[in-house]
């Protein structure tokens, strides 16, 4: 390193050199050297947010109509339940998705049913529930019971939101 007189040198008048770069004399970092504040490996960059990026993996949903052709592709070259290698790559390339998902179509069409387990479980298995009401039931009340929301609940013993 190089001492506070700025000679450079250190006590036998050899130049130190760190990091392959040769320091000379006391202000060579100011003619066009920086320090540059580096922040963690891994991070999104000096005081970033790694999630705030561009750069964050989002998951991909494929369409059903997809799904099913890419199946119906792997049936097609395959004498089932047996995939041949090289089937799931080639048709990876045909259709332009990637190997896993060709991989877990044929996986999941084998396992569960054939085309139905191929189907997407998204749509079934998210959002509030709904719940059926009988518009029998609710003819089958009379009239006199059923003039205002509150009465017509409290005829079939339901909530009045969920009417």
């Amino acid at each position: 390193m190089a001492r506070e007189d700025g000679d450079g040198g250190n006590r036998h008048g050899v130049q130190e050199q760190g990091d392959g770069v040769a320091s000379g004399g006391g202000d060579e970092r100011a003619a066009g050297q920086q320090d540059v504040a580096v922040g963690p490996v891994g991070h999104g960059g000096v005081g970033g947010n790694a999630a705030a990026g561009s750069n964050v993996k989002k998951r991909r949903y494929y369409s059903d109509d997809l799904k099913i052709a890419i199946y119906q592709e792997l049936l097609a070259k395959t004498h089932p339940p047996v995939l041949h290698r090289g089937v799931s790559k080639a048709v990876a390339l045909k259709f332009g998705v990637p190997l896993r998902l060709v991989q877990s179509v044929w996986r999941n069409g084998q396992d569960y049913g054939g085309i139905e387990g191929v189907r997407n479980k998204y749509v079934k298995n998210c959002g509030r529930k709904k719940v059926e009401i009988d518009m029998e039931a609710i003819n089958d009340v009379p009239l006199g019971e059923r003039k205002t929301i509150k009465d017509l609940a409290n005829a079939l013993g339901v909530k009045k939101s969920t009417l």
